[in-house]
């Protein structure tokens, strides 16, 4: 195979890939969403946000603490379901950055690229974390790990920010590009 037909292959298998993985996106974002509902409270007010970002154990603590046993149970979910999001939500995004990239080239078809493949940076990060939360909750908050857990959060969620305002500025201009027809 040539590398232009390598290429062609490529983006239609992305292009066959996008519906499936946007789909499991879609689901497993309102599922988690749902159960994140339950979290939310003087202690917690943005849900597992406020958990991941404690940054130490006396807040950590403190959230496990105001949450009811059902609440407990969610955060367990919730973390369970991560290990699979953590796969679903950077693909997602990397697929969408790669489209785009391909449709607009040039600086924005770099910028894309690099951010389809470094996106990819938040399951590991995700996975540091979510280990992190399930032992506060299991054994109680500790400093340290209430500091892991912030510390894999943050690049977490930097990449993630990054690919999503990525694809909202190039679509944006695809958009525009295209004379308002659809990327």
């Amino acid at each position: 195979m040539t590398g232009a037909s390598q290429s062609s292959e490529l983006q239609r298998l992305r292009r066959l890939a996008l519906p499936a993985v946007a789909l499991l996106f879609i689901a497993l974002s309102i599922w988690l969403l749902r159960l994140d509902l339950m979290l939310r409270n003087d202690a917690a007010p943005n849900g597992i946000v406020s958990f991941e970002l404690a940054g130490n154990g006396e807040r950590a603590q403190a959230m496990i603490d105001s949450w009811s046993p059902s609440a407990r149970e969610a955060v367990m979910l919730i973390q369970g379901l991560d290990y699979l999001y953590l796969l679903v939500y950077p693909a997602f995004l990397s697929l969408l950055c790669f489209k785009l990239a391909d449709r607009i080239g040039g600086g924005w078809g770099r910028a894309g690229t690099s951010l389809g493949s470094g996106v990819w940076l938040c399951a590991p990060f995700d996975a540091v974390e979510n280990q992190a939360l399930i032992a506060q909750v299991m054994h109680g908050a500790s400093d340290e790990l209430a500091r892991r857990a912030y510390l894999a959060a943050v690049p977490k969620f930097l990449f993630f920010t990054l690919a999503v305002a990525f694809v909202l500025a190039a679509g944006t201009v695809a958009l525009l590009r295209r004379g308002g027809r659809a990327v």
